[in-house]
């Protein structure tokens, strides 16, 4: 009797274990999660009118939805750039909505499968100014004075540039206002950032004259939740997103909460997509 026991004792326990592991990060996860995203006006940021400042931004319901869906509770916290990426690597912060491919932290995510949406990685240059080809080749770069914000690498662009016998000559400005500001007075060819929308584009060059202002699209780029893979339960957490993300798109609700595209166009051989794998980390 006690042997027969035993056998459904431990049936059970294999029966349970399932839920138990799907549950593994409501219970045990350290929650909140951590969620850090770039600050990437307009996309997130922090409103300074509210007391204290709040995160704020365009795809802030998309990720809002996410997280409800998953069932996790969550706190956001809006970075710059570099103190992102080190949070990330070290799993400080759990989780990001972010444009994928970005080289200083590929290696230490967790991707979902599928991208969120896309935006449009873009060049800028004044109307007065020769238009650069559709498609710029990598000879079309060299020497010529490019601006673009610190702290981001494009999607791995900067450095594929870099890697030319005569890379651009960089001007590393601290912000967009700042680069088109450069721009707007010449001391620089070309602006490279991602799409700005144009009614941010058109208060960020009031001073100037906007519709000088001209610009086209080298690719686009996924934005992608990714997991960092030294956070806590960080395969357990990445696949309960993926399972959210999935229901949210077969809902339709995500259609409804993206402000920017979700259609991938086809890129070309300088600027090839760079979608990562799950990856275990250095």
């Amino acid at each position: 009797m006690r042997g027969r026991l035993s056998v459904l004792l431990l049936l059970c326990l294999l029966a349970v274990r399932p839920a138990r592991a799907a549950d593994d990060i409501a219970t045990s996860f350290d929650l909140p999660v951590q969620v850090g995203v770039m600050a990437f006006t307009p996309f997130f940021g922090m409103d300074e009118t509210q007391n204290p400042p709040v995160p704020q931004g365009l795809l802030l319901p998309v990720l809002s939805a996410l997280m409800r869906e998953a069932g996790l509770p969550y706190h956001i916290s809006v970075l710059p750039p570099q103190r992102l990426y080190r949070n990330l690597v070290s799993g400080q912060s759990h989780m990001t909505l972010s444009i994928a491919a970005i080289p200083e932290i590929d290696d230490y995510m967790l991707p979902l499968a599928a991208p969120v949406a896309s935006l449009s990685l873009d060049i800028y240059w004044r109307a007065d100014e020769p238009a650069p080809p559709d498609i710029p080749p990598p000879a079309w770069w060299s020497g010529k004075a490019v601006c673009r914000v610190q702290g981001f690498s494009y999607a791995g662009v900067v450095r594929q540039l870099n890697g030319l016998a005569q890379p651009p000559r960089w001007h590393v400005t601290k912000s967009r206002q700042q680069a088109l500001l450069l721009l707007g007075e010449r001391r620089c060819d070309y602006l490279l950032d991602y799409a700005i929308p144009e009614s941010s584009l058109e208060k960020m060059t009031a001073s100037s004259e906007p519709a000088l202002i001209q610009h086209q699209t080298l690719r686009e780029v996924s934005w992608q939740v990714m997991v960092s893979a030294n956070a806590p339960h960080a395969l357990a957490l990445r696949d309960r997103l993926a399972a959210a993300h999935q229901r949210l798109q077969a809902s339709g609700v995500l259609s409804h909460l993206l402000p920017i595209s979700t259609h991938q166009e086809e890129e070309n051989a300088l600027y090839p997509p760079r979608m990562p794998d799950g990856v275990t980390p250095h």
